[in-house]
């Protein structure tokens, strides 16, 4: 009987150990489901011209972190890094390097410095052009 109640007790309080982890994770995840970033532009068939002074916007929602990074995706493979770290405001402006590709498959990611699963990218693609 001895040899049951320590058992025991150390059952009950790995049980208790587990119970409070799983409330913690569960009140986290209940506090950051609204948390996200949202691309507004560009988000989708806009025409950009290489050597042109573009602004990148987004929204956040909730507490994503003071900073983000954006990248620019061309068929969803990253080819530039646009702002390493950036202030999360909202947006950004940007000049369309003159020497990148003219296609029309770009989009753009915005990810949170601080938590880089909060990203967003453009809904659809937008295109770059040369110069006329």
């Amino acid at each position: 009987m001895s040899i049951v109640k320590p058992f025991g007790a150390i059952m009950v309080a790995v049980a208790c150990a587990l119970a409070i982890a799983v409330s913690s994770w569960q009140a986290v995840d209940a506090d950051t489901k609204g948390v996200r970033i949202k691309v507004k532009k560009p988000n989708g068939g806009e025409i950009w011209v290489r050597g042109d002074r573009e602004t990148i916007k987004w929204r956040s929602f909730g507490f994503t972190g003071a900073n983000v990074r954006i990248e620019l995706l061309q068929d969803g493979q990253l080819v530039e890094t646009i702002k390493a770290i950036t202030p999360n405001d909202g947006r950004a402006k940007w000049v369309v390097p003159t020497d990148i590709e003219v296609d029309d498959d770009y989009t753009v990611r915005v990810i949170s410095i601080a938590s880089p699963l909060i990203n967003d990218t453009s809904n659809e693609e937008f295109t770059i052009i040369g110069l006329p």
